[in-house]
């Protein structure tokens, strides 16, 4: 975690983009939605 945090900090501009926040969002949640679905 603080791993990622730090590399965060030295790319802000792919971790700040909106796009990719909401793609990863709607990623994790396909996820946990495909999860519960086959649970």
């Amino acid at each position: 975690m603080a791993r990622n945090g730090a590399t965060g900090v030295r790319s802000p501009g792919a971790w700040s983009t909106p796009g990719r926040s909401q793609l990863t969002t709607m990623r994790v949640k396909t996820v946990l939605s495909s999860g519960a679905a086959f649970t």
